[in-house]
């Protein structure tokens, strides 16, 4: 397992690789990782985006 942190949209995201779900829904993403459940919430849709592709291209670590 390893910890990453991605830094968007004024937040500073750690995320405990690998994740078992994730989910989109407008502006919000939830994902759940090693440490549990986790929602953030963007103030844009291409944010929220964003962070959704970094998390899938970082999954198999």
């Amino acid at each position: 397992m390893e910890v990453l942190e991605k830094e968007i949209d004024g937040q500073l995201i750690a995320v405990d690789f690998p994740i078992q779900g994730i989910s989109l829904s407008a502006k919000t993403v939830s994902f759940t990782d090693s440490s549990g459940k986790r929602t953030c919430t963007f103030s844009t849709s291409n944010k929220a985006r964003e962070f959704l592709t970094w998390l899938t291209s970082n999954n198999s670590l």
